[in-house]
């Protein structure tokens, strides 16, 4: 195994090492991460919200436009760079996403990923990058951090981190050599930015991600991805090993049992299957969450 390196972004917030993350999750789902220290990780083409990644093209266009006066111009420099930023992203640049919340025991989560019933797994977040381990040399990177929702502040990232850095003081037409020279640099950048951006509607989430990238001769669909079905759709994925050896489990802190399931099995379950996984000391609980249905 390959101990995989992290990046940081300037302008997203990464959690101390004692926080907690929260993993909302089905049964199914549970009993396989926790018998395979594995998480099953999403190509980011394929998430639930069908403007994730292609949103930072709207806020870019954007932020352009604070920085060049000239309605035109700010149009052709913009239009340029989302070109390089689709061609990155169109091509052997491939990206997933595994997905936490940094709330605990939330009505929403809880609706939407196990519809009341299910887990909530808490695990502290210097044990998840301790244990983030690739087999060989399947991606290159990651990065983490917790997803930004305001749009004012997303322009402003873009615009102070991506534009004014990289913007070439004189001719910004596309076809100086100049523009032409600093745009890849600029839509890399802002294709590495782009899944920790998400539309407002979506911030009772508190989404926290992690962000894995293939390895450069992994174009296309890389050789180690996995498929899933879900809604009738079919869905590639790669496995994330979370342990360092054959010994180490999983760094679950506790586990909560969904608001609506109300059977004493919810506990007496979850208490069996991490007794036969080693788990014998971690917190099993109900929700807090007083639903009749």
């Amino acid at each position: 195994m390959e101990l995989l390196s992290g990046t940081r972004l300037g302008q997203i917030e990464i959690l101390p090492q004692t926080e907690s993350l929260y993993h909302y999750t089905t049964a199914k789902a549970l009993m396989n991460i926790v018998s395979t220290n594995e998480f099953w990780v999403t190509h980011a083409n394929f998430l639930n919200d069908y403007s994730e990644i292609n949103y930072i093209e709207e806020v870019a266009r954007e932020a352009v436009h604070m920085l060049i006066p000239d309605s035109r111009t700010a149009e052709e420099f913009g239009g340029s760079l989302i070109e390089q930023f689709c061609k990155i992203r169109e091509g052997f640049h491939q990206m997933y996403l595994l997905s936490f919340s940094t709330l605990a025991d939330s009505l929403i989560l809880w609706s939407e990923f196990s519809g009341g019933f299910g887990y909530c797994m808490e695990l502290c977040v210097g044990d998840l990058r301790r244990h983030l381990h690739v087999q060989g040399e399947s991606f290159r990177y990651y990065s983490e951090g917790r997803v930004v929702y305001d749009r004012s502040r997303q322009a402003a990232i873009i615009r102070d981190e991506i534009l004014y850095p990289w913007m070439p003081k004189g001719n910004l037409s596309s076809q100086s050599e100049e523009v032409r020279q600093v745009l890849p640099a600029m839509a890399m950048s802002l294709y590495e930015y782009a899944p920790f951006f998400k539309r407002a509607a979506f911030q009772n989430e508190e989404e926290y991600r992690f962000i894995f990238y293939c390895a450069e001769d992994s174009a296309g669909t890389p050789d180690f991805c996995s498929f899933r079905e879900k809604d009738g759709n079919i869905i590639p994925f790669v496995k994330i090993n979370l342990k360092l050896d054959y010994k180490t489990k999983l760094p679950i802190r506790s586990i909560v049992a969904g608001p609506k399931n109300k059977s004493d099995l919810a506990i007496r379950g979850a208490q069996y299957l991490l007794a036969c996984h080693g788990y014998g000391e971690t917190t099993i609980k109900k929700s807090g969450l007083t639903l009749r249905y």
